[in-house]
């Protein structure tokens, strides 16, 4: 197998020390160096195919520079991931780590300790109205975006589509097409935010227009 080259190795070959290497490699605004000292370690980069370390980087820095996507287990999942994967892929810089979300033992809540692994700058993922481990990772401020869910707790962001309305103009809509018996088709509502919405929304627009719910 063959041994990856170091910040030593481009050093050796540019004949300058490995922190003047780390230096132009992390582009650091704080030193100068002679345009022939940078073109030689860009050669010796691209000579020995150098690639920093991220992990030695991330604990240099203490940021990994990777957002943490986790348990979407929605559907249209592969939508909501594609649009996230084009924005980060827009501001660059940032990787992706996928969780699975795995439970506490016993119970259906998301262990939080599972996205805390020193692997992740932050976690978006969604979880249902019964679920709390966004109070801990708001508690700790490990930057979070819940996703599908408004009633987040403080130091926790939510990205949601107003369900309620939306709802609420379906059944407006076919009100207005001469519609009176209108119905609704229920996913799991005590547990789901988006089906609990749904449903309040659906009974406001019923109530709007006098229409009865069977």
């Amino acid at each position: 197998m063959r041994k990856l080259p170091t910040i030593r190795d481009v050093a050796k070959r540019a004949k300058v020390s490995p922190a003047t290497v780390s230096c132009v490699v992390n582009k650091r605004a704080n030193y100068r160096f002679a345009a022939s000292t940078i073109a030689k370690i860009n050669q010796g980069i691209e000579e020995l195919g150098y690639s920093p370390n991220k992990m030695v980087k991330s604990l240099q820095t203490g940021k990994t520079n990777t957002i943490g996507i986790g348990y979407i287990r929605v559907q249209f999942n592969h939508v909501i991931i594609d649009s996230m994967l084009e924005k980060l892929e827009e501001l660059g810089a940032y990787d992706v780590t996928f969780y699975l979300g795995r439970k506490v033992k016993g119970t259906h809540e998301i262990n939080p300790r599972e996205f805390l692994d020193a692997r992740l700058d932050g976690i978006i993922y969604n979880e249902s109205r019964l679920q709390r481990a966004s109070e801990y990772l708001g508690k700790i401020g490990f930057p979070t975006v819940v996703m599908l869910k408004r009633d987040v707790p403080p130091g926790v962001a939510c990205s949601n589509p107003d369900f309620f309305s939306a709802a609420r103009e379906a059944v407006a809509y076919l009100q207005s097409m001469g519609h009176r018996r209108i119905a609704h088709l229920a996913a799991n509502v005590p547990e789901w935010e988006d089906s609990f919405q749904v449903l309040r929304g659906y009974q406001a627009g019923m109530a709007d227009h006098d229409l009865a719910i069977d």
